[in-house]
Formats: C-alpha cells, structure tokens, sequence
C-alpha cells in the first residue's frame, strides 16, 4: 500500500496531516481540520490508499487532479455567500508545484440537507423552518446562475444546514469558465439531461441552468414531504413490462401516478397547497423547466392541525376533518393484537429501553418543549428550550436524555458536556440504558459510576481517527472504522478494557453516506449506505459479538422490495438472538441468516395498520413494541 502524503503547502505555510484532525472523507477527497479555523479538502491522488484495490477509480481520480491544476485557478470571484469557496490553493512545494486540494470556510454544527427528508428528523424540525432553508438555498442558486455558473451535481449531500442557512459545498465540481461537470446522482439528475432509452438515469447531455432548477425542486419536495418525486412502490397492473425502480425517472412515474403506492411515514401530498402541488407535478410529470417560482415559497403558511398535530400549508387538515376518534386501547387485526402503553400529542423524536427493561419515549410538543414519557411512570419535562427540542442528535437515557449540542454531549440537567468525534456530521455516540459510549480522539471511552461520582474510562483506541462510528447493545458495543477501502469492526464489551478488532470486512468503494447497526445478545445487524458514482447501496453485514463477519448482502438503495435493507429502517429495528425484526410500510418483517445470506424468513401483514417505515421497535418486558407518531403500542403475533 501507498502511503498517503504527510503534508502540503497553503502558500508558504506547510501543513502537516499527521495531526492534523479529519473532519471527513468522501469517495474524491477528504477533509481536515487547521489551525486557523477553516478547513483543508484535499483531492484523492490515483495513488490514494482507498483507490488501491479499484484501478478505475484510481484513473478518475488522476483525470480530476489534473483538470484541477487548470480549473482551480480559475475559479471565478465575488459569488454568493452561502458558497464555501477555495480561499487558498494547497500545494505539494511550498508557493508551488501540483494542487493537491485547498483551504476553505469551515461551517459549524451543521447537517446534510438529505437528513431533512428523513420523518424522524423532520418531527424535531418543523415546516417553517424547512421553508426558511429552502429560500436560503434559492437565492443562492439564483445568484450564482447570474454569475454564469451551474452547480451541475447538485444533491442534498452538498448542501450544509446551519441554522436556517444553506451553505453550498464542493464548489471545485461547479461548471464555470467552459470547465464542465460530467459527474451526477440518479436521485437528482434532470431526466431531459439523460438517455431516454436507458435502464437507469445516465447523464448524455451537460447539466445547465433547468436541471439545477429540477434538482432543487426534487430538494424541496423531499424536505417537504419525506419522499422525493419517484418515491413509493409501483404496482405493476400486468399489461405490459414491468418497469424497474430505477428507469422510473425515464419514464416520469412519481408518486402523482395513482399506480404508485405512496409511502406511510411521508407526509399527505395534500399538506401543501394546490399551486405548489401543481408546480411540481408539471416539473416531475410534464417537463416544465425553467427557475422554481419562489412566489410558491413565500405563500407557503402552515398550520397545525388541533386534532391529528399534521403541520399542513391547506384551509383544511388533509388527514382529518373534524376530530379524531379517541384510539382504542387494544385493537385486533387477523392474528394480531395491539395495546396502547403510551399516548402522545406531539412528536416522537426516540425511544429506548432502560435498565428496567420500560420503554422511554421522547416527544417535543408544539410548543417545543421536550418531555420523556417512561412507561408506567407517566411523562416528565425535561427542558423548555427549543434549541434542546429541535436538536439533530437526541437519545432518552436514563430518566432524562442525552443531547448532542453541536460541541459535545450534553446529559440534561447536569452541568458539563463530553468532547466527542463528528463524522458526517453526527456525534460519534451511543447509549443504552443506563450507559452510553462515545469516541473522542479514536479513543472509545464510557462513564464509571461510583459514590464519588461520575468519571470517564478509556476502553480502547481506534486505528483511524476521525474515520469510527459506534453503537451500544444490552450485551457489547460494536465501532466500525474504515482504513482505506477496509472497514474494520472492533467490538467490546463497556464494563471492561478492550477491543477486540480482529476481523476485517470486505473492501467497499465510495462514500458512506449513512451507517446504522442493531445489536442483540450476540449478534450486530449493520447497514451502509454507499454513495458509488451516480448510483448509492446498501450493504448488510451480520457479526458476531467478536467482530467476525457471518453473513452478507447487498442490493441498490431505494429498492422497494428490499425496503428492510436501508440505514434508516435498521434504526427502528429491534434483534433478538438471531432473529432482526424490521418495521416496513407493509408490516413487520423478520430477517434471518439463510446460508450466509441475510433474507425475510417471514412477513406479519396484520401489523400493517399498527406500523410503517418510521416507527421503532424494541424488545422488553411487554415483548415486542411499536412507537410511531400516536404513541408506544404493545404488539402480540400469533
């Protein structure tokens, strides 16, 4: 293996990477943190150990590195503020030689915009907020056409909330000054721009000003709705070829076509207005092209519903019309029974068992004010800040929650917090019950409690700092860490010092847009998101509690029929033994390992009323339970 370089030149200063902190790291380049604040991105050279294992890779990384030596310093001037524009080239000789990469603005405490078509997170949100960011955006997106620049691969992965502001990333793949942009992702590509002809969407033709414009309208209907414009599940009638999920761009089959199932945990089409509704189907549907009329934006003005608490921009509930008939405490379907355990008004932002085995459930009202409910015990505030409330990172633990302030974490009612990692923008913790891990450093660290108080306790340390992701189960936790294109998972059990990294998976290749796990006694259910070109997978990995890889698969992310394969659906599963069940739009599934392979051994159909997509599941003392946005719900299979 080649080593990376040690260091590079920001004029006539050097930096050196050996300590200088990784923020991040993508499928081009990676990112770390300096001195002064900013942020280096450095490009991955041909000879960059994660391209090593795929030569393809490797000659387009050598391709970008030398159009870069002409396109960065042309990089125009005097564009739009929100863009996080190269302040200062890097180089490999000091005030010269190849660029390598360059320093930047460095935004912080701030998210991917794709988290916020996410249901659990838009519940800690709210619309109006959503609607600030979107203007945000289009003004920038409008200022930089005006200075004659296209974005080209825009996506919401390149686009940073902060606040209600949206900052730009990855300006170096803008299109300007007659250097293109040949690169793109299927989920926003303009279909115009693509071969009509083709399985899948595959760019044909240059991005411009039309296909920024389709991008951000896919970017607010996501934001929105909770599902972009070819979400849901096709029906296939039986006259004529099915079509796959992927060519239904090509095809523009959306979530308008009344042969498509639209998704539960989305919110109702009809929550935002008819001009709106109408726009984005003329866009998805007819082709309309041109700037998004930002006039659908201003007139946006929601309301929340008195009855079912659906934020909605209509002069009527799309969900209800007059008041909801109080849930029945237990409700039978087929072989099924479902007992309500615990009712909420707001919205559900986690749940989790604690020591005792009762579930506790977090919830933000709509004053955003934000309250634990514990089972058997009723509910409890737990803080009057909307700040607190509307955080991206909140877990119940204990008889209060842990908070991830942007800085570090943040137990409520107790002074202090703990310094953690951030990777892709989320805080390298976890917690269960009563514990909670996090690494800081690539330091694994938990609390020791004692009569004289609280302390930390190192467990071990990581190979690649700045490259872990952790989790926490009643029986070993589980970091994942990527050296290279290896990931390398390194289990351990809290109560003791350790690591046990002994195991390695198989090489991947891209970026991992989204990891989750699910942890039982003895086994770990993880699930990667990877962004691979155009196209993005889900890999699953099943382990044992040392690491030691039993079983795989993978399948193209958004399948619909492998729904149960996706990060977020992992999030609200619940293991136990070797048994995962996964909550789905069609009920719960239960996954098991045949012949090495993880598959669905089993479908419940009857608990397709009590579940979807968003909800969670734990395993406790009532068994198995269900929380989704009406409360917790003990479910009983027959």
């Amino acid at each position: 293996m080649i080593a990376k370089p040690t260091g590079v030149w920001l004029g006539s200063t050097r930096v050196d990477l050996r300590t200088a902190s990784l923020l991040g790291a993508g499928g081009e380049a990676e990112v770390h943190a300096l001195p002064d604040g900013r942020a280096l991105k450095l490009f991955k050279g041909p000879t960059h150990p994660d391209l090593q294992l795929f030569p393809e890779q490797a000659r387009a990384a050598a391709g970008r590195l030398a159009e870069h030596q002409r396109k960065l310093p042309a990089f125009p001037a005097g564009l739009p503020e929100r863009v996080i524009v190269p302040e200062q080239l890097a180089t490999t000789q000091r005030g010269g030689g190849s660029i390598v990469g360059y320093a930047m603005r460095k935004v912080e405490g701030a998210e991917p915009l794709l988290r916020w078509g996410e249901p659990r997170r838009i519940a800690s949100i709210g619309a109006a907020r959503v609607v600030e960011v979107l203007l945000d955006l289009h003004a920038s997106v409008a200022a930089l056409h005006q200075r004659g620049v296209v974005l080209g691969d825009f996506n919401d992965l390149n686009v940073l909330v902060a606040g209600a502001a949206a900052w730009l990333i990855d300006a170096d793949s803008f299109s300007f000054a007659g250097f293109g942009c040949s690169v793109f992702t299927e989920r926003f590509v303009d279909p115009l721009r693509c071969d009509p002809s083709g399985s899948s969407p595959v760019l044909v033709r240059p991005h411009d000003r039309d296909s920024d414009w389709y991008a951000f309208a896919v970017m607010v209907m996501r934001s929105l709705l909770c599902v972009g414009p070819y979400g849901g599940v096709l029906g296939h009638s039986g006259s004529g070829p099915a079509i796959a999920h992927a060519a239904r761009p090509l095809h523009r089959i959306t979530v308008f076509d009344d042969r498509v199932r639209y998704p539960k945990p989305a919110l109702p089409l009809h929550s935002l207005p008819d001009s709106l509704l109408d726009h984005l189907r003329a866009v998805f549907v007819d082709d309309r092209r041109g700037a998004f009329p930002v006039e659908r934006l201003h007139e946006l003005a929601f309301i929340r519903c008195s009855s079912c608490k659906l934020e909605h921009a209509r002069a009527r509930c799309p969900r209800c019309t007059t008041t909801l008939a109080a849930p029945k405490r237990i409700t039978t379907r087929g072989r099924v029974s479902c007992e309500q355990l615990i009712a909420i008004a707001g919205q559900m932002l986690a749940a989790g068992l604690g020591d005792d085995g009762r579930l506790r459930v977090l919830e933000r009202d709509h004053a955003s004010h934000l309250w634990l409910h514990c089972e058997g015990r009723g509910r409890q505030l737990l803080s009057r800040d909307p700040q607190v409330a509307c955080a991206s990172w909140v877990r119940p633990w204990a008889e209060t929650a842990l908070i991830w302030s942007g800085t570090g974490l943040v137990r409520l009612g107790e002074p202090g917090r703990v310094l953690v990692d951030v990777v892709d923008h989320e805080p390298v913790a976890a917690c269960f019950g009563e514990r909670r891990v996090w690494v800081s450093g690539g330091r694994v660290s938990t609390d020791v409690i004692t009569a004289a108080g609280v302390s930390h306790k190192e467990i071990g340390r990581v190979a690649a700092a700045g490259q872990a992701r952790i989790w926490l189960g009643s029986h070993f936790g589980l970091c994942l860490y990527r050296i290279g294109a290896l990931l390398i998972p390194a289990t351990f059990d809290p109560r003791r010092a350790g690591l046990s990294d002994g195991h390695q998976l198989p090489p991947i290749r891209g970026r991992i847009i989204h990891a989750s796990a699910c942890l039982a006694q003895t086994q770990a259910w993880v699930v990667l998101q990877v962004q691979q070109g155009a196209r993005s997978r889900n890999l699953v990995y099943v382990l044992d509690s040392t690491g030691r890889l039993l079983g795989a698969c993978e399948a193209e992310a958004e399948q619909p029929e492998q729904a149960w394969m996706s990060p977020s659906s992992i999030e609200g599963a619940a293991a136990i033994g070797s048994i995962l069940f996964v909550p789905t739009d069609a009920g719960l599934v239960r996954v098991e390992l045949v012949g090495g392979q993880p598959c669905v051994t089993r479908s419940f159909p009857d608990t397709e009323p009590f579940v979807d997509a968003a909800s969670v599941l734990a395993i406790g003392g009532r068994g198995l339970v269900v929380v989704n946005r009406e409360g917790a719900f003990a479910l009983r299979l027959e």
